[in-house]
C-alpha cells in the first residue's frame, strides 16, 4: 500500500496578494502587433495587395519529402495560454473547511461556448465566494461557481462568453487517457501569484495516494493522484497539466512543502462531470461513506488473499496491480453495519453468473455514481473469514455536503460535512458545526466544534439549532454543550446570545445563479432582567471585609469588531468597584472597558447582569446596571491623594470571587508612563498613580486605610497595559486616587438636567519624570533645586520634576510647550506631582514657568478640549468598519500635514473576505468617495444613503503622514450590506441596515 509522504504537503492555494500591478512579462503582451507583409500605408490609409485577398495554400516542405512534422512546445504554449486564466477572489464567509479571506489561483477554459472554466474544488469552494478571471491580455470578467465536487479536488466556474470584448478564447481538451509515466508535461498557471508561469516536468507516478493536507483542511480521497517534480507553489492551484499536443492530462492540485513534488488530479471523473453539464444533466455522485485504499497484490497476500485469485485477476487485466480495501468507515453509517476495515473489494454481483470485477477507484465509482439510491450486491474478501456477499446502499454524496448556513451574532452554523465527519470520525446528526465562533466564544478565530445542546435543547443539525435560536431573547444567558472536534467528550459553558450587534439570517447556495439566497431572521425580543433573590447584608455594615468583597465585581467586556485600535479577538476583563448603591454605579479602569461600543457582563457574588456604560474618560469608565445584590453596602470613599511611605491595605478579588487582602506601604507617587502603540489606541497619560511595596496577583481591586476601625477607600487598584516595540503586551498594576474619581461620580448622581457640562482641557503634551540631578544639569539653579526638593518632601512624593516627553496632538509652534521643556510652576504654584495639575483641567489657559534651553522663562500655555478616546457610532461598509477618529491617532501624525479632524472618517478594521480587503487600509482616513469629499462621519453617512454607486466605487484614503491613495472597491450588498451601530432611546445598542440609493 502506498504510504503518505513523511512530510506534510502544502496546497498551493489561497495566498494573500497585494493590489496587483501587472508587469506584462509575457511575450504576447510585450510584442507589438505586426501588420501583414502585404499591407502598407499610403497617404495615411492602410492598403492591401490584391493577391492578399485570396487564400494562398502554404506548402510544408517536410510533408513534400514524407517527413511527419513533430509538435513543438512553442506552438502548443502559444495556443493554450489563450485559454488559461488567473483567478483572484475572496471567500466571503468561513464555511466547512474553508476560512474567509482572499486568494489567487488558476483555471482554464474547457468549453468556450458555454463559458466553463475548470479549476480545483478548493478554489471554487463550498463556501460563498466572489471571483474574477483575467485572461492573457489582462481582460477581466466575473466568474461564478457552477459546481464543486464534494470529494475530489475539481470544480467549475461559469462566465458569460459575450462579456469578452477583446480576447478570442480557445478551449483546452481533456484527455485523461494520454497520461503515462515518462510523459513530458508543462504546468502553466499563476504560480506564486505571477501572471503566467510555465513549469516543466515528467510524470513519474500515476498511482500515488491522495495527499494529506491535515485534519482541519479539505482532503481528497478515493482516487489516485499523479506525481511529478514540477515544484508548483501558491497560486498554481487549478493549472492544467499539459502534454505536447496541448491537451490537459491532469489538474494541478497541491504540492509538498519540503520537496519539488507536485500532485495532480486525474481527469476521469472530471470528464464525466463536464459532459453532464454540457448535456444539462445533474451530476450524480454516489458514496458508501467509506474511504478505500489501494493495496498491491503483495500486500493483499499478507492479509490472506488467495494466490489463485491474484493469478486470475492478473490474467483478466494484466495492468491490474492490486485491489481496493476498506480503510475508514464512517461511524453509524449503513456501511459500518456490513463492512469492516480490511475488507477487500472484489466486485459487483449483477447476477448469479455475472460478476463485474472492481480493480481501482474509477471502476468502483463509475458504478456508484450511476446507482445513487440503489442497493448493490458486493463481493468482498474478509481476512480470516473468506469471501462474502454484502448489500450496500449507494448514498447521495451531495446530501452529506452542506449548502446553507445560519449567521447570528457573528457565529456561523451549518450541518456537519462529510469532509469533517471523515476526518474526526463523527457521526452525522451528532451536532451543529461552528465555522466561526462569534458570540459563542467572543472571538472570531475559534472554530471546529459541534454544538450538541443549546439552552438544554439538543441541536443535532442546523434545523434544530435554528429553532432554538429563534426562541431565545437578545442577551439571553443560556447553557451550551459542545464537543471540540478531535476531543473525546462533551464540554459545557454558558453563552450570551447576541442579536443586536450583527445582522442575522440564513444563506442557501443557488448554483443556478452562482450565488446564495438570503433570508433574514425574525427580530429577537429584548432581554428580561430577573431581580436577584434577597441576601442578608453584613452585620458590621461598611466596615467589614465582607462589605468590601460584596462591593467588588468581575467585569467582562466583549467588542463585536476591532475598533479604535483595539482587537475584538481579545477578552477584556478585570475587577470593578461599586461606588454608589442607589443608583447603582460601578467604576472600572480603561483596560477593562477599552471602547464604548461593547457588551459588558457584570458578575457579583450572587448575580450576573448586563452593564451599561454611562460615562467614560481618559482614566475610568463608569457603569450602571438595573439591580445590585441586596447585600451590597455603600463604602466610604475618601477623595484625597496618598503620600509616599503611607501604610494601607490592598483588597482584590481572585477568579473565584474570593477576597484577597495584603497590608502594604506606598512605595512611590509618579506620573503614569506608557508607550505608543501600533495601531494607535487609547493609553494612559498625564495623571498620578500609586505604586505599592507589596502587591497581589489579581485582576484589580481597591486600596484602603483603616482609621480607628473605619475603612476609608482611597484608590482604585487598576491594570495598565503596555506594548513593547515588537507589539507584545504586558500589564502593570497601579493605584488611581479616588480624588480623580469621586468628583465625576458626584456629578453623575445629579439629575441630568442640573449637571454642569464637563469639558476636560489639556495642554496637548505628555508628561514624564526626570531626576532632580538631571534638571540641574539642564540649567535648574541651586536655589530652585533646593526649593523643589523641600516642596516635594512636604507633598509626600519623590523630588522629580516633570518634563515634556512628547506631543499628544499637532500644536502651533509659537506659544506651545516643546519636547524637553521642564515644568516648574503653573499660575505661580510649584508643580511637584502630577495631581497638582488636576485643578487646571477646566481652564482655557495657564501661565507656566518652564526650563527651556538652560533658561527659566514664563509662557502662557493654551489648553485645548480633550478629544474622545473611543467612538459611539460605527458604520460597516463593504467589510470596512468605520468610525470617527479617536484622539490617540493624533499622537502619531506628521506635524505639518493637513489631516482630517476628530470627526474624520477613520477605518478601524477590515473584515476577512470582504470587498474592502486588499483594497482599503485600516488605520487610514477616507477623505473622498467617487470624487465627493467626505470630511466628516456624518457627511460619509449622508453619501452612503443618497449616492447611487456604480459597479466600482473610487475611494480616496489618507494616511497619518498626509499621503493619499486611490482604491477601487466593488460593494457586495448581499454578504456585506451597509449598516450602522448606535444606541436607541433606551441606551441599548442596535444595528440598523442602511438602505442604499437605487
Amino acid at each position: 500500500m502506498d504510504s503518505y509522504e513523511p512530510v506534510r504537503p502544502e496546497r498551493p492555494r489561497h495566498i494573500d496578494m497585494p493590489p496587483f500591478l501587472p508587469d506584462r512579462i509575457t511575450s504576447q503582451c510585450n510584442t507589438p502587433t505586426t501588420p501583414s507583409v502585404g499591407a502598407g500605408l499610403v497617404d495615411g490609409q492602410t492598403v492591401v495587395r490584391e493577391s492578399d485577398r485570396y487564400t494562398v495554400r502554404e506548402i510544408d516542405p517536410l510533408k513534400q519529402i514524407g517527413v511527419r512534422a513533430q509538435p513543438s512546445w512553442d506552438f502548443t504554449i502559444k495556443r493554450v495560454v489563450r485559454s488559461i486564466v488567473s483567478i483572484r477572489g475572496s471567500v466571503l464567509r468561513s464555511f466547512d473547511t474553508e476560512n474567509a479571506g482572499s486568494f489567487c489561483a488558476t483555471g482554464f477554459v474547457v468549453d468556450k461556448n458555454l463559458g466553463i472554466i475548470l479549476s480545483n474544488r478548493h478554489v471554487v469552494s463550498p463556501a460563498p465566494i466572489t471571483a474574477r478571471a483575467s485572461f492573457i491580455n489582462y481582460e477581466e470578467i466575473d466568474i461564478y461557481p457552477l459546481y464543486r465536487d464534494p470529494v475530489h479536488d475539481f470544480g467549475f466556474f461559469r462566465y458569460n462568453p459575450s462579456a469578452l470584448r477583446f480576447h478570442e478564447v480557445d478551449e483546452i481538451p481533456l484527455a485523461p487517457e494520454l497520461a503515462r509515466v515518462g510523459a513530458d508535461i508543462r504546468v502553466i498557471g499563476n504560480d506564486a501569484g505571477e501572471k503566467l508561469s510555465i513549469l516543466s516536468s515528467t510524470l513519474a507516478r500515476l498511482d500515488r495516494a491522495a495527499p494529506n493536507y491535515g485534519v482541519d483542511s479539505y482532503n481528497d480521497f478515493n482516487t489516485f493522484y499523479y506525481q511529478a517534480a514540477s515544484g508548483t507553489s501558491g497560486g498554481s492551484s487549478g493549472s492544467p497539466v499539459l502534454d505536447i499536443s496541448g491537451s490537459a492530462v491532469a489538474l494541478n492540485a497541491g504540492g509538498s512543502n519540503k520537496s519539488a513534488s507536485s500532485f495532480y488530479l486525474p481527469l476521469d471523473r472530471v470528464v464525466r462531470a463536464l459532459h453532464c453539464i454540457q448535456n444539462n444533466k445533474s451530476i450524480t455522485r454516489g458514496t458508501f461513506l467509506t474511504e478505500f485504499q489501494h493495496y498491491s497484490y503483495d500486500e493483499l497476500s499478507k492479509i490472506g488473499l488467495p494466490t489463485d485469485f491474484e493469478i486470475e485477476a492478473r490474467a483478466r487485466n494484466p495492468q491490474s496491480t492490486g485491489l481496493l480495501v476498506a480503510a475508514r468507515i464512517l461511524r453509524n453509517s449503513q456501511a459500518s453495519e456490513v463492512l469492516e476495515p480490511g475488507d477487500v473489494l472484489i466486485g459487483l454481483q449483477h447476477s448469479k453468473y455475472h460478476i463485474q470485477y472492481i480493480i481501482d477507484f474509477v471502476s468502483l465509482f463509475e458504478i456508484a455514481d450511476e446507482r445513487v439510491g440503489h442497493m448493490l450486491e458486493l463481493i468482498i474478501f474478509r481476512p480470516r473469514e473468506g469471501y462474502k456477499q454484502v448489500r450496500l446502499l449507494v448514498q447521495d454524496l451531495h446530501s452529506v455536503t452542506p449548502s446553507r448556513f445560519l449567521e447570528v451574532g457573528g457565529t456561523i452554523f451549518h450541518d456537519l460535512s462529510y469532509q469533517l465527519a471523515r476526518s474526526y470520525q463523527c457521526a452525522f446528526n451528532s451536532g451543529t458545526f461552528v465555522a466561526a465562533s462569534g458570540m459563542l466564544n467572543w472571538s472570531g478565530g475559534t472554530r471546529d466544534f459541534l454544538v450538541t445542546k443549546l439552552a438544554n435543547i439538543p441541536t443535532p443539525n442546523l434545523e434544530a439549532l435554528t429553532k432554538v435560536i429563534l426562541g431565545l431573547r437578545d442577551n439571553a444567558r443560556v447553557p451550551m454543550h459542545f464537543r471540540v472536534l478531535g476531543k473525546y467528550e462533551e464540554e459545557f459553558t454558558i453563552v450570551t446570545i447576541d442579536r443586536h450587534f450583527f445582522l442575522s439570517g440564513t444563506y442557501s447556495r443557488n448554483d443556478k445563479k452562482g450565488s446564495w439566497d438570503y433570508m433574514p431572521l425574525a427580530p429577537a425580543e429584548p432581554a428580561i432582567t430577573r431581580r436577584p433573590s434577597a441576601i442578608p447584608r453584613p452585620a458590621e455594615g461598611s466596615n467589614s471585609l465582607e462589605a468590601i468583597q460584596n462591593s467588588m465585581v468581575l467585569i467582562h467586556c466583549r467588542m463585536p469588531f476591532s475598533i479604535n485600535g483595539f482587537s475584538a479577538s481579545k477578552m477584556y476583563s478585570g475587577t470593578g468597584v461599586v461606588v454608589s448603591v442607589q443608583p447603582p454605579l460601578i467604576v472600572a479602569d480603561r483596560s477593562i472597558i477599552p471602547v464604548e461600543v461593547c457588551d459588558v457582563r457584570l458578575t457579583f457574588q450572587s448575580l450576573s447582569a448586563m452593564g451599561f456604560i454611562c460615562y467614560m474618560d481618559k482614566r475610568i469608565a463608569v457603569l450602571s446596571c438595573e439591580y445590585l445584590p441586596d447585600n451590597t453596602v455603600q463604602l466610604n470613599f475618601v477623595p484625597d491623594f496618598m503620600r509616599t511611605g503611607e501604610e494601607c491595605t490592598l483588597a482584590a478579588l481572585d477568579t473565584d470571587l474570593q477576597l484577597l487582602t495584603k497590608s502594604t506601604t506606598v512605595r512611590s507617587i509618579s506620573a503614569i508612563e506608557t508607550e505608543r502603540t501600533s495601531p494607535p489606541r487609547f493609553r494612559y497619560v498625564n495623571f498620578e498613580v500609586i505604586s505599592l511595596m507589596d502587591s497581589l496577583s489579581s485582576s484589580g481591586g481597591l486600596v484602603y486605610r483603616n482609621v480607628d476601625g473605619d475603612i476609608n477607600v482611597t484608590a482604585l487598584w487598576m491594570s495598565v497595559v503596555h506594548q513593547d516595540a515588537s507589539g507584545k503586551e504586558y500589564v502593570d498594576k497601579y493605584g488611581l486616587s479616588m480624588a480623580y474619581i469621586m468628583p465625576l461620580v458626584k456629578r453623575l448622581l445629579q439629575p441630568p438636567a442640573s449637571r454642569s457640562e464637563n469639558v476636560t482641557m489639556t495642554m496637548g503634551v505628555e508628561w514624564a519624570h526626570m531626576s532632580l540631578a538631571g534638571a540641574t544639569t539642564l540649567g535648574l539653579s541651586q536655589q530652585e533645586s533646593s526649593e523643589f526638593y523641600v516642596k516635594s518632601r512636604a507633598n509626600g512624593t519623590i523630588p522629580r520634576p516633570m518634563y515634556v516627553v512628547s506631543h499628544l496632538r499637532p500644536l502651533p509652534k509659537e506659544g506651545s510647550l516643546r519636547v524637553g521643556d521642564v515644568l516648574l510652576e503653573v499660575n505661580g504654584k510649584m508643580v511637584t506631582r502630577p495631581s497638582d495639575l488636576l485643578e487646571y483641567e477646566q481652564s482655557a489657559s495657564v501661565q507656566a514657568k518652564i526650563l527651556r534651553d538652560g533658561q527659566s522663562e514664563s509662557l502662557e500655555v493654551l489648553l485645548y478640549p480633550e478629544h474622545p478616546s473611543s467612538s459611539s457610532r460605527i458604520i460597516g461598509w463593504s467589510g470596512a468598519v468605520i468610525h470617527e477618529t479617536q484622539d490617540s491617532v493624533y499622537e502619531q501624525v506628521e506635524p505639518d500635514a493637513t489631516l482630517p479632524d476628530r470627526s474624520g472618517v477613520y477605518v478601524g478594521s477590515i473584515l476577512y473576505g470582504s470587498p474592502a480587503l486588499n483594497h482599503l487600509r485600516a488605520a487610514h482616513w477616507i477623505v473622498a468617495i467617487d470624487g465627493e469629499s467626505v470630511e466628516t462621519f456624518d457627511k460619509f453617512l449622508e453619501v452612503l444613503k443618497t449616492k447611487q454607486f456604480d459597479t466600482y466605487v473610487q475611494v480616496k484614503q489618507m494616511n497619518r503622514r498626509g499621503v493619499t491613495n486611490i482604491a477601487s472597491v466593488r460593494p457586495d450588498l448581499l454578504f456585506w450590506p451597509t449598516w450602522i451601530i448606535q444606541k436607541n432611546d433606551f441606551g441599548n445598542w442596535y444595528t440598523e441596515p442602511l438602505r442604499m440609493a437605487s
